[in-house]
């Protein structure tokens, strides 16, 4: 293991966290984690991320940007499954250990036995693009019961882990801030086009990027000329490149693959649609807000939460409604002018109910629960 980003402690440091996370980029969970990582500081807690090799450099620029400590590890070069944790955890003094994403939550509970710290797991959400990674989830399910504690970030996910005995909390995420909080960078204004609607993220089922595509032909049928940006990559992709063919909107539709930055593509009079079967607490849906972008979004999961927080800034409807509707809502959204008062309005609304310092703040409270527990 090497730290590749200094880790620090000032005398007002009380707890040292050691945060596994499994992330090959700078995705909206890793964002959230270091930001929080940033805020906590302050609260008297150094937490660093672990991240396995090799971590992406936009990953270190960012974390680094933030003051926030990284260390990168090969799994296979820690030993025994049994005993990888410990030696994390030896390596950096921390005194809880904490983890992200089904690999870390697994190998934590097989170690369980040999670590003398309080473990808290972090949930973000779950996929079933294959057979492979549900059974994943099942086993990061069984892995739930030897942790202390465990955080959801959407009140949704609470029932996943109902009935194991373990407590648990929701603190949804935060409203990554430009510059400081190392947020969306800004939108491309100088994009002399009609409206894109767009679809940024994973492409899993649950997503529902098809219901988009057919709402894209619903659109086109009526005379209107709009166009489609996807932006990301997953299991997905192949099935729905053949139903941009079959439904014959090839022409209308952009892949832009895995970016970064996605919101550099995205002008403040495009519509981002969010027409998802299940989600937890969006981060795609702060980031629009953030941007000023307005959405429609599926009413699943904590969407109505963030909905409720950020007035004007979108629509929400009910998942199941058929393609009609949904069709009417985008036009409107489409036909109305843009209106930046009503943009920063919801982004200030929006950033005080989720603010990063307010995360930070539940986050240490929690620590505090768990102090003296293994």
């Amino acid at each position: 293991m090497s730290a590749t980003v200094a880790v620090t402690s000032s005398s007002t440091t009380r707890r040292r966290v050691l945060a596994l996370v499994e992330a090959r980029s700078l995705s909206g969970p890793l964002r959230q984690t270091i930001t929080l990582a940033s805020e906590l500081r302050s609260q008297g807690t150094e937490l660093c991320i672990g991240l396995p090799t090799p971590v992406d450099t936009m990953v270190l620029d960012h974390a680094t940007a933030l003051g926030v400590g990284v260390v990168s590890f090969a799994w296979p070069d820690l030993g025994p499954p049994w005993r990888q944790v410990r030696t994390l955890l030896s390596r950096f003094g921390a005194d809880l250990l904490q983890t992200h994403s089904y690999k870390p939550d697994i190998l934590a509970a097989l170690g369980r036995a040999s670590v003398a710290v309080p473990w808290l797991m972090v949930h973000h959400g779950v996929t079933a693009e294959n057979r492979i990674v549900r059974m994943y989830h099942g086993l990061d399910r069984q892995a739930a019961r030897f942790a202390n504690g465990i955080v959801c970030v959407a009140d949704a996910q609470r029932r996943r882990f109902k009935g194991l005995g373990v407590p648990i909390w929701t603190i949804p995420n935060a409203l990554l801030q430009p510059g400081a909080h190392g947020g969306v960078t800004a939108l491309n204004e100088s994009l002399d086009r009609g409206p894109v609607l767009w679809c940024i993220g994973r492409l899993s089922f649950e997503k529902g990027v098809d219901r988009a595509i057919g709402l894209l032909a619903e659109l086109r049928g009526r005379g209107m000329w709009v166009r489609m940006g996807i932006v990301g990559d997953g299991p997905e992709r192949k099935r729905l490149e053949m139903l941009v063919e079959q439904i014959g909107v090839r022409d209308a539709v952009t892949w832009y693959g895995h970016r970064d930055e996605p919101w550099a593509y995205v002008a403040s009079h495009d519509v981002l649609l969010l027409p998802s079967r299940s989600e937890g607490m969006p981060n795609v849906l702060f980031e629009a807000v953030q941007c000023g972008v307005r959405y429609a979004a599926a009413g699943v999961g904590d969407v109505p939460i963030i909905h409720a927080a950020a007035p004007g800034a979108g629509v929400i409807l009910d998942p199941e409604a058929g393609e009609s509707t949904w069709a009417n809502a985008v036009a409107a959204l489409i036909a109305a002018p843009h209106a930046a008062a009503t943009a920063r309005r919801a982004r200030e609304s929006l950033a005080n109910a989720f603010s990063p310092a307010r995360r930070a703040s539940r986050f240490s409270d929690v620590y505090d629960s768990l102090q003296g527990l293994r």
